[in-house]
């Protein structure tokens, strides 16, 4: 990605425009991880106080430009569009000016393909919204022309754009008879070991009575116990919670 013109964008573009792109510049650069607000404002030409204005950290910042970004390529699937043409060949065609746009920006979409997976929670869910909506726009060009019995069911789409990363999500589609099965490829990038570390999460006991590899007992174990004490540390805030809500009335009594 060309690092921008400092001066020309310091006339033309608003201060939150500025740090969204010096962001995409930096963390292209530098990694994520790498980059520090200071960087960010370097490259951007302003104070850290406006940086704060607008976000209230680097990673609100990214996740901004995370969003950003991919309603960019929505608008250009969107636009290419072109409803009296058969759903196969709209299909092609809007993948075809999607892959188009995104090959105009690759350290830009390698940057916010790898990183938004190491922003824990936030990062999952802002990619989620994402992949629905992407889905949402497949399904509403695929459908226009079919009826019921054919349409592109929800968990087709999501798989098709990527979308199922989680596994209560998977189980919930095959336990509502949604689909048969669902493949789950993603998450294996940034975790090679992620059936066996979503397996525990789902069923702890389970997890302990399957046969991982030897050299992976351990951290097997270690893992177990976190899952442990994070479900006990959640049921007491849950019932701290409870215990406020229901002495509320009485102190408004």
């Amino acid at each position: 990605m060309p690092r921008p013109d400092a001066s020309a964008l310091a006339t033309a573009e608003s201060h939150d425009t500025r740090l969204l792109r010096a962001l995409a510049v930096v963390a292209g650069e530098k990694g994520l991880a790498a980059t520090t607000v200071s960087d960010v404002v370097r490259e951007a030409g302003v104070s850290k106080r406006s940086f704060y204005e607008h976000f209230s950290d680097k990673d609100a910042c990214f996740l901004v430009l995370y969003r950003q970004a991919s309603a960019s390529a929505l608008r250009t699937l969107r636009e290419s569009v072109q409803p009296d043409r058969p759903w196969q060949a709209q299909l092609e065609a809007a993948l075809h000016a999607y892959f188009a746009h995104l090959a105009g920006g690759p350290q830009l979409l390698r940057t916010l393909f790898v990183e938004i997976h190491h922003l824990g929670a936030a990062g999952a869910a802002v990619r989620r919204e994402v992949m629905r909506t992407l889905a949402d726009f497949m399904r509403d060009t695929v459908n226009r022309d079919r009826d019921a019995e054919h349409a592109l069911s929800e968990a087709m789409a999501m798989a098709a754009v990527g979308a199922i990363t989680e596994a209560d999500h998977a189980n919930s589609i095959v336990a509502a008879g949604r689909a048969d099965l669902c493949a789950i490829a993603r998450p294996h990038l940034a975790d090679p070991a992620w059936t066996l570390h979503a397996a525990a999460q789902l069923s702890p006991v389970a997890a302990a009575h399957t046969d991982w590899p030897v050299q992976y007992a351990s951290g097997r174990d270690q893992m177990l116990r976190e899952i442990s004490k994070q479900k006990q540390v959640a049921a007491q805030a849950a019932q701290a919670q409870t215990a406020t809500k229901s002495r509320a009335p009485e102190e408004e009594g």
